[in-house]
């Protein structure tokens, strides 16, 4: 026969003290002395007692639920970033409504419609590539947190890595290994980090001398077929670039094959850098010099602050951007002539 479900009036029994105490233990407020806390902590361990965060929510006017817009989460970035917001979110008592839009903005008004229905208690939005930022209206006097991705909105709270600087450390490292001809393979501009990252890389060309070329810069969503093309384009130049920046790792892997194909060797005939540094970077063939961004650091600073503000916590508006750290491995090498 199953036991009994542990209640309230269980762990207080078995703490010694009132039902109202083992409730202001719960909720945080009060003060309780501290052998108190320690007793009814001990009992809550003993009876495995779980709290009815949905009963707790009835009562604060909170649905204990918050609603998270990503527009992937097949691509390793994005999922780290949600494992971070996932875990953070359920050690507070929340649950997380995750709804993937796949980069499309009319689905994501679908999701913020259906959200605002379940009346979740915070929104963590990271955009999908259309600038008409007026389908956000709807959640006016909600708490939104925004990340990776900042919309042109005023008075918002949102993190991202610095996207920019993450091409000047990329740009700078391979122009110190003597390569001026130095080719990227960017997102599309219609993903905002993928704007800055090209104004990174032309802003560094152009504050050591070195003119920017138009045929070196090739666009790809998060398809390795499509990187797999744009590379074999740019290593069919008159003068191919001696180096190569893949933005993403989907654009990475593409990069390799065509590099393959062409029976380039790294770093010997071309040095190649990837843009946020992922699991198997160390383990490729050579491995992978990156530019590793914060995400799982991304993903803790958005959730708690959006934690924050669904708790009536006051947050000022404000961008925060996290700087990425270049990590150099065996796939950048001084430059040879093409």
């Amino acid at each position: 026969m199953k036991a009994p479900t542990p209640t309230q009036n269980d762990v207080a029994r078995l703490a010694k003290v009132s039902h109202t105490t083992i409730s202001r233990y719960i909720n945080n407020k009060g003060h309780i002395s501290p052998d108190v806390k320690e007793r009814i902590k001990s009992a809550i361990e003993d009876l495995n007692y779980k709290p009815n965060m949905f009963a707790q929510g009835l009562k604060s006017r909170r649905s204990m639920t918050l609603g998270v817009i990503f527009p992937d989460i097949v691509n390793p970035f994005f999922s780290n970033i949600f494992k971070s917001v996932e875990d953070i979110a359920h050690r507070n008592g929340y649950n997380v409504i995750l709804c993937i839009t796949d980069e499309n903005a009319e689905k994501e008004i679908d999701y913020l419609k259906v959200l605002k229905t379940r009346a979740v208690d915070g929104y963590l939005i990271v955009p999908s590539p259309s600038d008409d930022y007026t389908r956000y209206n709807i959640l006016q006097g909600h708490h939104i947190v925004y990340a990776v991705r900042k919309p042109a909105l005023e008075n918002i709270i949102c993190y991202k890595n610095a996207d920019d600087y993450a091409l000047r450390l990329a740009v700078e490292h391979l122009i110190a290994l003597g390569h001026r001809r130095i080719g990227i393979i960017n997102l599309p501009l219609t993903i905002p980090p993928a704007r800055e990252r090209l104004e990174g890389y032309r802003q560094t060309l152009r504050m050591y001398n070195i003119p920017v070329d138009n045929d070196l810069i090739r666009y790809s969503p998060f398809s390795m077929d499509v990187s797999y093309h744009e590379t074999m384009a740019l290593l069919e130049l008159p003068t191919r670039p001696t180096a190569l920046i893949s933005a993403n790792m989907s654009l990475v892997l593409g990069s390799l094959r065509a590099l393959k194909d062409k029976k380039l060797a790294i770093p010997s005939d071309i040095s190649l850098i990837g843009v946020d540094d992922f699991e198997t970077s160390s383990l490729l063939d050579p491995p992978l010099t990156t530019v590793a961004l914060q995400v799982c650091s991304l993903g803790e600073l958005a959730i708690h602050a959006l934690l924050n503000l669904v708790q009536g916590n006051v947050f000022e508006p404000k961008t925060i951007e996290l700087y990425p750290e270049l990590i150099v491995r065996e796939s950048t090498w001084p430059a040879n002539d093409p």
